[in-house]
């Protein structure tokens, strides 16, 4: 029985490892649309603005870089 219960416990925890990552990979895909967006929409605006003088302060943009690392998959069997 202590073995049954250690493979249910195995199965159960591997579950909750699918999981975190089929959410890691939403939270990713969603982070680089928003990075897309940034960089085609608010970056072009920003730039005009910094051409036409209005920057007043010391800080300036930054480049905002994708995610493109993939989770390590869990073995199937």
């Amino acid at each position: 029985e202590t073995g049954t219960e250690l493979y249910e416990r195995i199965c159960t925890f591997q579950e909750h490892l699918d999981r975190v990552g089929s959410s890691l990979d939403t939270s990713v895909k969603h982070y680089n649309k928003a990075v897309g967006s940034f960089t085609s929409r608010i970056v072009p605006s920003v730039r005009k603005l910094e051409e036409l003088g209005v920057q007043q302060t010391k800080k300036s943009l930054q480049e905002t870089q994708e995610i493109d690392t993939n989770p390590r998959e869990l073995p199937s069997e």
